[in-house]
C-alpha cells in the first residue's frame, strides 16, 4: 500500500492533514498503526470425543488506529496554536471520518479515544503529539458511492464488494398520496423487508423525498430532510438491511403506480484490509 495523507474530518467539518509535507508532520509508513490487518476473536467450544476443540464462529473486532507525530511550523510562536487546533479538532465530542489518500483513496468511520493536551506541549520547539482513534465498524470503503437507479420492483442489483454493506435508498414523488409500505432485499434465500407503521407510514406528495439509510450498524428515516424515525414498524422489520456480494433483488410494497415515484440506491463496497 502507498500512502501519502491521512486526512481527518470531525463531524463539525473540521479536518487535519496528515503527511510529511504537512504542519501535522506524520510518517504514513513508520508513524501510523492499525490502518491494515485486524483482530479476530474464534468462538470454540469443546465436545465429548473430539480431540482438540471446535470452531463455532469468529468475530471481527474494532480497529484501533495509531496516530504519532511533531508540530513542524517555519515559526515556531505558531506552534501552541497549532496545538490547540489538534485537540480541538479531535474533540471525544465529535465523531470523524479518517480518509487514506494514496493509490487509492480509502475511509473509515471513527471515534477519538485520545487527543493530544496542547498543555504539555506548551513553548517546544517540535511538539510530538499522539492521537488514538477506534473505528466501531473495523471495514473500509472507497470514498465514492455507487448508485444504481431502480426501474420497478424486483430489479437486480449486483454488488461487487467483500463484505455486506448498508445501504441508502432515495424516493422522490412525481405525484400526489404515495403510501409506502415496506422494501425487501433478498439474496438467495435471505430476505431482509423494512415495515412502515400501518396507518401511519409514508405518505409522499409530488416532489416529497424519503431517504432510509442502513448503514453497518444503523438505521435512519427522513422526510424532506426531518427525521422520520418513527415512521418505520420495527417489530415487523428485519435488519440489517444490506446488500451481499452478488446479485441482489430490491422490491417494495406500495400503493400508487411505479410511475408515480422515482428509486435510487446508494451503496460503498467496504474492505477489511487497504
Amino acid at each position: 500500500m502507498v500512502t501519502d495523507r491521512l486526512i481527518y474530518t470531525n463531524s463539525a467539518g473540521k479536518s487535519i492533514e496528515f503527511s510529511v509535507d504537512s504542519v501535522f508532520h506524520t510518517n504514513i509508513r513508520t508513524d501510523v498503526s492499525g490502518l491494515i490487518g485486524v483482530k479476530t476473536t474464534i468462538r470454540k467450544s469443546q465436545v465429548v470425543g473430539v480431540d482438540g476443540e471446535i470452531e463455532t464462529g469468529h468475530h471481527v473486532e474494532s480497529r484501533d488506529i495509531d496516530i504519532t507525530g511533531f508540530i513542524d511550523n517555519d515559526y515556531y510562536r505558531d506552534n501552541d496554536a497549532s496545538m490547540r487546533e489538534l485537540a480541538a479538532v479531535f474533540s471525544p465530542f465529535y465523531t470523524g471520518i479518517l480518509r487514506i489518500e494514496g493509490e487509492q483513496v480509502y475511509e473509515i468511520d471513527v471515534r477519538p479515544e485520545e487527543a493530544p493536551d496542547p498543555g504539555r506541549k506548551a513553548g517546544a520547539r517540535f511538539p510530538a503529539f499522539s492521537i488514538s482513534l477506534i473505528a466501531l465498524n473495523p471495514n473500509w470503503r472507497l470514498s465514492y458511492e455507487k448508485t444504481a437507479t431502480i426501474a420497478d420492483s424486483g430489479t437486480e442489483v449486483y454488488y461487487d464488494g467483500t463484505k455486506p454493506c448498508g445501504i441508502q435508498i432515495e424516493i422522490t414523488a412525481n405525484a400526489d398520496t404515495v403510501d409506502m409500505e415496506s422494501f425487501t432485499i433478498q439474496h438467495g434465500e435471505d430476505t431482509r423487508t423494512i415495515t412502515f407503521r400501518t396507518g401511519g407510514g409514508v405518505y409522499l406528495d409530488t416532489d416529497d423525498e424519503m431517504v432510509l439509510d442502513t448503514a453497518p450498524g444503523q438505521v435512519n428515516v427522513t422526510l424532506n430532510d426531518t427525521v422520520a424515525l418513527e415512521r418505520l414498524d420495527m417489530a415487523n422489520s428485519a435488519f440489517p438491511l444490506e446488500l451481499y456480494p452478488g446479485v441482489n433483488t430490491v422490491s417494495w410494497s406500495a400503493y400508487g403506480d411505479e410511475a408515480d415515484f422515482e428509486v435510487v440506491i446508494r451503496y460503498t463496497p467496504l474492505y477489511l484490509g487497504v
